[in-house]
């Protein structure tokens, strides 16, 4: 918590301005929020303090709050490109990324718990997690700056730039840099500009993006893409719903159909959950249980027992063939 705090303070994330100055719109609530930072096998690496605005507690106004992401189909043609062209990767996390990116609308919070004085509050300068805006902001800040130093964004693709011997594209705070060997001085020069810009953690080698884990054959051209890590999550999440024998297709034997009955609320939550995480999987590397989980997101209002159990039977398969990759 400190150490988040230390952070803001250093980027100059707010000044703190007394309840006595004539400010008359209410501050908005701060909370922590705790995580465990993992790597790619599971294991901890760290603890998290990470500061948030109360979002839900903002006001609406008619600012701008999209935000673009990177396309998972737009990700794997750039690392197949990669691997086809042998081109060096490197990755870089850019580190409290939101706090780099100027605020633009007037927002006053309260003291974060624990850091509290009375009868101060604070004015935000600095586009603080949780903030409606502040994925738009730190989006086209770091877009900005790419632009500034030579790269070129491309028409109709999210988070991708490019200049005549890099490609950068990057998903919030992941970014990752593909260009060709004899480039190395030039890309030491653009890595130079970004950590004089951005306080960074250089990854090296692409490992892990996105919770997929990245494993590159070079002698053969390759690169895979699996989603063990994720499939674990999957896996504890809904571990009571696990089969206890080994499944090898993603839906059970015979037809699904729709329920004559009424499901309840807590089976409706629960087939949405589980189609959900289902999802992202088939989406970014398990096609092979892309027709199962579309066949299942068909009974996601009414689930049946038998629903259920399929949806159960798929993520069962995931565990028992969570290393197969694309």
């Amino acid at each position: 918590m400190q150490k988040e705090i230390n952070d803001c303070n250093t980027k100059g994330v707010y000044k703190i301005v007394s309840h006595t100055d004539g400010i008359t719109m209410r501050p908005i609530p701060l909370k922590w929020v705790y995580t465990y930072k993992l790597n790619s096998d599971g294991y901890l690496i760290r603890h998290k303090a990470r500061l948030c605005v109360r979002g839900d507690k903002q006001p609406l106004n008619e600012l701008d709050t999209y935000a673009a992401t990177l396309a998972a189909e737009v990700m794997r043609f750039l690392l197949a490109m990669a691997a086809h062209f042998d081109l060096e990767m490197r990755q870089f996390d850019a580190v409290t990324a939101f706090l780099n990116a100027n605020l633009d609308e007037t927002v006053y919070t309260t003291p974060p718990p624990g850091f509290s004085q009375k009868g101060q509050i604070w004015h935000l300068l600095k586009a603080l997690y949780g903030l409606r805006r502040s994925p738009h902001l730190w989006h086209n800040e770091l877009s900005g700056f790419l632009q500034s130093i030579g790269q070129t964004a491309i028409p109709g693709v999210n988070c991708l730039h490019q200049n005549e011997w890099l490609i950068v594209f990057f998903f919030v705070d992941d970014i990752i840099c593909l260009y060709r060997k004899d480039k190395q001085a030039e890309f030491d020069t653009f890595e130079q500009h970004l950590s004089d810009k951005y306080e960074l953690r250089k990854l090296g080698e692409p490992e892990y993006f996105l919770g997929i884990r990245i494993t590159r054959d070079r002698v053969n051209q390759t690169i895979t893409l699996c989603q063990d890590a994720y499939i674990d999550k999957i896996l504890k999440r809904f571990e009571k719903s696990l089969l206890p024998h080994k499944i090898q297709t993603p839906l059970p034997p015979g037809l699904l159909t729709p329920y004559e009955g009424e499901a309840t609320e807590a089976q409706i939550k629960e087939m949405q959950e589980k189609v959900g995480h289902l999802g992202y999987a088939a989406y970014i590397t398990r096609i092979d249980i892309a027709f199962a989980t579309s066949h299942l997101a068909e009974f996601q209002k009414n689930p049946s027992p038998a629903h259920l159990h399929a949806a159960n039977h798929c993520i069962t398969y995931l565990r028992d063939s969570k290393n197969l990759s694309i």
